[in-house]
């Protein structure tokens, strides 16, 4: 028999408490969808429907009503749980956390704005600045409890995958691909590239080289790691083209989206990155705090 999911139980008591999917949704800070996604698992689990849906409101079925008072105790129970790991952490280490500043934007931010709102004590600040490489080392070392970087997790330790986004090209203004609506890999043939995360990420970068090298792509300029800034001069004063991210509001993109650039979409087969998780599990073994965490960060319905 499979675990009831506890977040599933509290999505249960809110729309039972405020009679309504939509209120319901906003005290628990999600949108419907997801909500209604959570209560659809939890009746699949359970056997059977636990509302019944009007236009306006909902109403309990019979069996939402049976199980009401047995999921207000386990909720309860679990609360209790919670609040003693709560009571024993305040005598222990608060969360170390990192994350890798090449990672979107839009994806550190709601990674940080999961850790704020739940109140999680972090060590001193977010550790920003490593690579994916270099924070998984120090998860590794126990040096970091907690980290946000690019996939596949190293060796050791778990990951919780949380988004993924395609690559577009970035040339100058001038560019004689500029003028284009959208490229395909095979258009790069022959021209010098830069692979913002080559050097910092060898099993994304060995994925990417198999595509590139199919599509006829082999003058990689990856030589060193470059910052945003670099990355920025070495496509301007050399006529380089680079990957950036195809994420509205991420830093490269914003750089990017200067008038002396152009960014283009690529289709057909495309470079992926993925981001995500990473933390050890014997750490989180030990503690409640990081299991919190975890959870949280798991309930985030992400898009970027």
């Amino acid at each position: 028999m499979s675990s009831l999911d506890l977040q599933r139980l509290r999505c249960f008591l809110a729309v039972v408490e405020e009679k309504n999917f939509g209120r319901a949704a906003q005290r628990l800070n999600i949108t419907a969808a997801p909500l209604s996604r959570q209560i659809r698992r939890l009746e699949n689990e359970l056997g059977g429907d636990l509302f019944v849906r009007a236009y306006h409101d909902v109403e309990l079925t019979s069996l939402g009503s049976s199980l009401l008072g047995p999921i207000r105790a386990t909720v309860a129970a679990a609360d209790a749980v919670w609040a003693a790991a709560e009571q024993l952490r305040t005598t222990g280490a608060p969360l170390r956390v990192g994350a890798t500043p090449y990672a979107p934007s839009p994806l550190l931010d709601s990674f940080l704005e999961v850790l704020k709102q739940g109140n999680f004590p972090i060590e001193n600040e977010v550790l920003i600045g490593p690579g994916s490489n270099e924070l998984a080392r120090q998860l590794k070392t126990g040096a970091l409890d907690l980290a946000l970087v690019h996939l596949p997790a190293a060796e050791g330790l778990d990951a919780l995958q949380w988004t993924s986004y395609k690559l577009s090209i970035a040339v100058r203004s001038d560019d004689e691909l500029a003028i284009r609506n959208s490229l395909t890999l095979s258009d790069l043939s022959g021209r010098r590239i830069i692979h913002p995360l080559a050097r910092l990420l060898p099993k994304v970068w060995e994925e990417h080289k198999v595509q590139l090298r199919s599509a006829g792509v082999t003058n990689i300029d990856n030589s060193e790691v470059l910052g945003i800034a670099e990355i920025a001069t070495h496509v301007w004063s050399r006529r380089l083209v680079s990957f950036v991210p195809d994420v509205p509001g991420s830093v490269l993109s914003r750089v990017f989206a200067a008038p002396q650039f152009t960014v283009i979409p690529v289709t057909g087969e495309t470079l992926i990155m993925k981001t995500g998780i990473l933390w050890s599990p014997s750490q989180a073994q030990r503690s409640p705090l990081l299991q919190r965490a975890l959870m949280a960060l798991r309930d985030v319905d992400l898009q970027v």
